[in-house]
């Protein structure tokens, strides 16, 4: 008897066959995942002690760890501090937009040509 060259796995929530390896089921989202035993964690890491400041030239300086502020989280943050809520209103145009008539006019004439020119040609 041959032997098969892909094993599959199956969920246990679903029993939909799934990729070996797999960490979730791509059917119902189950987790594929066994559990381990609580011995099997490792015990949390110390801390990692403070380093000495570096001296220079006999002196002690400190050293700065805070992350450089860039330009760009600078102006998000001016961004973000003038929000205000805006209010949107709509109000109907009153009287007639010429521009539109005209360009509606015009349109209708060109369609209508167009028209006339293919009926011609054929």
């Amino acid at each position: 008897m041959p032997k098969t060259a892909v094993k599959t796995a199956v969920c246990d929530i679903c029993g939909a066959e799934v990729r070996q390896g797999s960490m979730f089921c791509f059917n119902c989202g189950g987790s594929l995942a066994e559990a381990e035993e609580p011995s099997a964690i490792p015990p949390p890491a110390e801390p990692i002690a403070a380093r000495p400041e570096p001296a220079v030239n006999g002196i002690a300086t400190k050293v700065d760890t805070t992350p450089a502020r860039t330009e760009r989280s600078d102006r998000r943050k001016v961004r973000a501090s003038n929000r205000e809520p805006v209010e949107i209103v709509w109000e109907p145009r009153e009287g007639v937009s010429w521009t539109f008539v005209i360009a509606s006019i015009v349109f209708v004439i060109i369609a209508f040509a167009m028209v006339i020119a293919a009926v011609y040609v054929k």
